[in-house]
């Protein structure tokens, strides 16, 4: 539910503040590189694990996430309490 928040709220923004955009699109890349690497070298970590070991804000790792996970880079698994996350394989 916060994934689908944060980027409904993205989506929002852009329409009322399109100067922003390229400020906010150019630190999701930045933070979906984070998360790529981050996952490269832990192969398997939940949600919660990796915003722990990122040092960049909540709200911008969930929307990084989503746009990876959009765009088939990761695979999310949701589990009892929290999302198991892991780079796709041969993308």
């Amino acid at each position: 539910d916060d994934l689908i928040n944060i980027l409904t709220y993205l989506r929002d923004d852009f329409r009322i503040n399109p100067r922003g955009r390229r400020e906010m699109i150019t630190e999701i890349g930045i933070v979906a590189g984070d998360i790529w690497h981050f996952l490269d070298q832990h192969k398997e970590v939940t949600l919660s694990e990796l915003v722990r070991g990122i040092d960049k804000p909540r709200d911008n790792i969930l929307m990084s996430l989503g746009w990876l996970a959009r765009e088939g880079h990761v695979i999310l698994q949701h589990t009892e309490d929290d999302y198991v996350i892991s780079l796709r394989k041969n993308v």
